[in-house]
């Protein structure tokens, strides 16, 4: 196999493995979310948080941690870089080519797959708080470094026990936040469906679709109509 076919090989497989871990469906483990959402608190240099839990996203605007910030002041790591807030940035990633085609083949169309399938949807549920969530959402960046170090990018200590504890939370979590000693997560979706459309050559993209009932549902009854990516009811 040519080194251009194993590079091209390594990145759709890496982006497959992270767009099925980021929508996941059935109940989290939470002591398994939990132990991860530590993890990334620790990664970035904080202590335990006390957790949490919402049964659905219904429940977010309704639920004091909203109501207490009104949606407008989240803490998020002030090690934030890179695409979207709470992602770490590995300092040694310099190599500008490997940047770009990184970005062009895996964060680009995970992140409109993932924000037609995922954020999009629950944007009227939740609203400007997704920017800063950890979990489904941080999947693009971190199959991004995980490819990268696949194709020979070293990174710190530092970097690679940050990389570990993103990747564990995006594979654990749900959706999930902190802010201060808080960590606020989002049970999974217990039904998920999508179809593909085609909008970057020979990439898929998926967005929410089902037209024998909900697109997305959770087990206390909130469910999300789409058909081809457009809501329809919640």
């Amino acid at each position: 196999m040519k080194t251009t076919d194993k590079i091209n090989a390594t990145i759709k497989r890496t982006r497959a493995k992270w767009y099925a871990a980021a929508t996941r469906v059935g109940p989290v483990d939470q002591a398994r979310a939990e132990a991860a959402a530590q993890a990334v608190r620790a990664a970035h240099g904080l202590g335990p948080g006390s957790v949490a839990w919402l049964e659905s996203p219904q429940e977010f605007k309704s639920s004091p941690f909203w109501n207490s910030l009104d949606g407008s002041s989240w803490d998020v790591p002030s090690t934030s870089a890179g695409f979207g807030n709470g992602v770490f940035y590995p300092a040694n990633l310099t190599m500008d080519s490997l940047w770009d085609s990184l970005w062009d083949s895996i964060v680009a169309p995970l992140t409109e797959s993932l924000w037609d399938s995922i954020g999009n949807p629950l944007w009227p549920s939740i609203g400007p708080p997704l920017w800063n969530s950890f979990g489904p959402l941080d999947a693009p960046s971190v199959a991004m470094y995980e490819c990268a170090r696949e194709l020979g990018v070293v990174y710190s200590a530092e970097d690679t026990t940050r990389l570990a504890a993103h990747a564990e939370s995006v594979k654990a979590c749900g959706i999930w936040w902190y802010f201060g000693d808080q960590i606020v997560m989002i049970q999974r979706p217990t039904q998920f469906h999508v179809e593909k459309k085609n909008r970057y050559g020979q990439v898929w993209i998926e967005r929410l679709h089902c037209e024998s009932g909900p697109a997305m549902a959770w087990a206390d009854g909130y469910a999300i109509h789409a058909r081809h990516g457009k809501i329809e009811t919640t």
